[in-house]
């Protein structure tokens, strides 16, 4: 039937969205038959409702038919530190269907499968104004003049490191823990990746010969500033959204 039909065609959506996501070119691009064009920027996991989608980069009624969809609207449901997906609740369970079973402590998994493709213009901090690391993106055009200007002596009260990799070779496994040193999951950097990592722990493995860059707040603590604890084996590895 038509439900089934359409359920196939997600599925498909979604791994063409991740194989893209592995191979590092652009995300998935749709054309409606309206002429209507949008691409898949992210993915929405809820392992326990059964909730696997990609997220299109826009949203009508007509990309509503094809997936979640990303919501633009009045009010910041989209500025720093927001991200607001939007999405049918069909009977069958199909999209958000069966939402209302959610629970405090389910895993939600949002990847993004824009990779380095991101672009905007101007100036876009993805991180919201109480974290201590603070991150952006910028495009400028030729010619673009940002004001010449010294950084005033401001008091800042930093109790947790936060830590920046800018990856400019090879590719390196992340994996993540929780503040109880508790496995979560895995993903994997490619050259010309950024990760801001905010809280929780994590490890690394080198894949491929790595050079990357690493950026931290000051002053530096050596040794007091972690705790080191054994990660996980190579058959421990939960990889998600990845390879």
């Amino acid at each position: 039937d038509d439900d089934e039909e359409d359920d196939k065609k997600i599925v498909n959506t979604v791994n063409n969205a991740e194989a893209a996501q592995n191979a590092g070119i652009t995300p998935l691009e749709y054309t409606l038959p309206n002429g209507e064009k949008c691409y898949s920027e992210a993915r929405l996991r809820i392992p326990k409702l059964g909730i696997d989608y990609p997220v299109l980069s826009d949203w009508s009624e007509e990309l509503l038919k094809v997936s979640l969809n990303k919501y633009w609207g009045p009010n910041g449901p989209n500025e720093v530190g927001n991200y607001c997906i939007v999405g049918h609740n069909y009977k069958s369970g199909k999209m958000f269907g069966n939402l209302p079973g959610i629970a405090n402590g389910d895993i939600i998994e949002l990847t993004d499968l824009t990779r380095n493709n991101y672009k905007c213009e101007g100036v876009d901090f993805i991180t919201p104004h109480e974290y201590s690391q603070q991150l952006a993106y910028m495009h400028h055009p030729e010619g673009k003049i940002i004001d010449a200007h010294v950084h005033n002596l401001v008091h800042r009260n930093v109790v947790l490191t936060q830590e920046v990799l800018f990856l400019k070779k090879g590719k390196l496994r992340v994996d993540f823990y929780d503040d109880y040193q508790d496995y979560l999951e895995s993903h994997i950097l490619k050259a010309g990746d950024t990760i801001l990592l905010t809280s929780g722990g994590h490890g690394f493995k080198v894949l491929e010969e790595v050079e990357m860059i690493e950026v931290k707040q000051g002053p530096y603590s050596g040794e007091r500033d972690k705790v080191r604890f054994e990660g996980i084996s190579d058959e421990e590895v939960l990889m998600k959204a990845e390879e």
